[in-house]
């Protein structure tokens, strides 16, 4: 039980360290763009254009 939260918590904060090096949004949104080509994922260019342009912060 530990190891599979410690996991999901780890992979989260990998995430957000690659988001913040991509910085602005419209760098941000080219590569989720990119993302979502080259794996199976099928987000709209909405859900992504929001997610990029969102001013939630890096953990949402």
């Amino acid at each position: 039980m530990f190891i599979d939260k410690f996991g999901q918590w780890l992979r989260h904060k990998i995430r957000v360290i690659i988001i913040k090096q991509w910085k602005k949004p419209v760098k941000l949104e080219r590569r989720l763009q990119l993302l979502n080509r080259k794996f199976p994922y099928k987000f709209s260019e909405e859900q992504i254009y929001s997610v990029a342009n969102s001013r939630l912060g890096w953990y949402r």
